[in-house]
């Protein structure tokens, strides 16, 4: 195939073939010069054989320090070519495409001898994914580059963090991340507390760690106002990120709703019952629930109300605290409700004002109308308390004292509803030593364990009569003893008192009576005096 035009004799001749010419190389491989008279070309040429000269780089390297998404950083490497004979200098594109389509020169060309060059930090990518080096002669450019595919290296990705202080305003946890498999280029972490995604306002936790720590703890507590993100900024050799890996700061605020307490132990100064609460409306990092009793306001001066769970919390998924009646109240004021996370317990309560139920009745009155010695009957009635939102029941019981509790001699004798103030006592009642009327009020937990109390008056007709020094048996009493000493019969009977005793008419109470029957001239020269020596001589002072 003729490469035109043809060219005059001279001494030196020359023809120029542009870049770029692509004979077939599998069918042409050789040059041939034929000389030409006016009257035909010589068949015989002179000929050399062609020789392509191939001058591409190999071993392109890049690798991106710059850590930012979307930018590109550091230096740009490449070997010499193997056949450089004709190579001058080297050109540098970022390209969109291997075959240097949509490229974008990389500062100036390098002469051959420096197989570098610098790719300032922040070069944008965008579309460019591949460095191509281009050789070029004296003559021209390599049409065809060596490409190498950019990896645009990025720094933090799946930033986590799980706020364990429950409090508002307030964070505390360990913050986690992982990164991609570049992680080789990162020498340094920064984790900071910013206002926005990108880092503004920041404030740096802690120190920089460096590459192969993954996470960072901070105690709670943590004080945070504006601040929105968590950021962490990564660092290479090169430079350190300007656009950092980022996570929505979410506060967890688990506080309890609702606490509810009322106290179901009647007595004063006693509490007893059920602490109620509903759980907070995010409970994802909630582990245990913590009561305590307070001496004042954001549980100050404060003790724990153990559970029955081990550790003595409340764990998340139970809403109430049972303790027994009869816990005093001591000084407390308020009931405090914390939340607990796997870190720590919340440091702001939900609290209430401790009200301390107290339903007594009071102004007892009884009048017996069984005239029969040691039986009871009539109408029991008393003063409702002040409070009674917790009573269910009143219960009414005789007893061998005005304090006699659960342990004491007593026997119930009556039930009445929470709204009667008063009860018929059936007749022939036994009053059996018993000598106090004991009213306690009942809850739907307890029964108070301090009644109220009034002094039982059996009023009896029945009057013991003396036959020949001794008592009718179907009276009901026994005379233990006679005793004579000059003119003075002493008598000691037993089931009744000397209170209230009178000759004619007696109202008879159970226990011991001593009786003295003496003349009535002696009885006429009786002092109080001679009535005292004489129950000292008998018993004592306590005769």
């Amino acid at each position: 195939t003729r490469v035109e035009p043809d060219v005059p004799p001279t001494e030196e001749a020359e023809i120029f073939v542009a870049p770029d010419t692509q004979p077939p190389l599998s069918i042409y491989s050789w040059v041939a010069v034929y000389t030409s008279s006016s009257l035909a070309e010589r068949t015989t040429p002179v000929a050399i054989p062609v020789s392509d000269t191939f001058s591409p780089v190999s071993d392109v390297v890049f690798i991106d320090r710059d850590l930012d998404v979307d930018d590109l950083g550091d230096n740009i490497t490449w070997s010499t070519p193997e056949d450089y004979g004709q190579v001058t200098h080297y050109f540098i594109y970022l390209a969109e495409e291997a075959s240097g389509a949509g490229r974008s020169q990389v500062s100036d060309e390098r002469a051959l001898g420096t197989n570098v060059i610098f790719v300032d930090p922040e070069t944008t990518m965008g579309n460019l994914s591949f460095v191509t080096v281009y050789t070029r002669s004296s003559l021209c450019e390599a049409t065809t580059p060596v490409a190498e595919p950019i990896n645009d290296t990025l720094g933090v990705v799946n930033i986590t963090f799980y706020d364990h202080d429950l409090d508002p305003h307030q964070l505390g946890g360990n913050i986690t991340w992982t990164v991609p498999d570049s992680v080789d280029l990162v020498t340094f972490y920064f984790v900071y507390f910013a206002t926005s995604e990108a880092g503004a306002d920041r404030s740096q936790l802690g120190e920089e760690l460096v590459d192969g720590v993954y996470d960072t703890f901070f105690e709670p507590e943590y004080y945070f106002d504006n601040q929105t993100h968590v950021v962490i900024y990564t660092k290479s050799t090169l430079v350190e990120q300007t656009t950092p890996g980022f996570l929505l700061i979410d506060d967890i605020v688990s506080s309890i709703n609702d606490l509810v307490f009322i106290d179901k132990d009647l007595d004063e100064l006693e509490l007893g019952g059920t602490i109620e609460w509903r759980q907070p409306f995010d409970v994802s990092q909630v582990t245990d629930y913590v009561v305590y009793f307070a001496q004042g306001p954001a549980g100050a001066g404060r003790s724990q109300v153990t559970s029955d769970f081990y550790g003595g919390n409340v764990p998340e998924g139970t809403n109430y605290l049972f303790f027994l009646p009869e816990f005093p109240l001591h000084h407390w004021v308020e009931i405090a409700v914390y939340t607990q996370s796997v870190l720590v317990e919340q440091s702001t309560p939900v609290t209430i004002p401790l009200v301390d139920i107290q339903a007594r009745v009071s102004d007892i009155t009884f009048e017996d109308v069984d005239r029969d010695l040691d039986m009871l009957s009539g109408y029991i009635t008393w003063t409702l308390p002040n409070d009674t939102s917790q009573v269910t029941f009143y219960d009414i019981y005789l007893a061998a004292a005005p304090g006699a509790g659960f342990g004491g001699t007593r026997r119930q004798v009556l039930e009445a509803r929470f709204y009667e103030n008063w009860l018929l006592l059936p007749m022939q009642t036994p009053q059996t030593e018993l000598n106090w009327f004991l009213i306690y009020t009942r809850s739907n937990l307890v029964e108070q364990t301090t009644p109220a109390h009034l002094f039982v008056i059996d009023f009896c007709e029945n009057i013991p009569q003396l036959i020949n020094n001794t008592v009718a048996p179907e009276q009901g009493v026994q005379l233990l003893d006679a005793v004579y000493h000059e003119n003075l019969l002493l008598m000691t009977f037993e089931k009744v008192t000397s209170d209230g005793f009178e000759l004619e008419i007696i109202s008879l109470r159970k226990g011991k009576l001593w009786m003295f029957v003496t003349t009535v001239d002696l009885a006429v020269m009786l002092t109080s005096t001679h009535v005292t020596q004489l129950l000292t001589a008998i018993g004592g002072a306590g005769a």
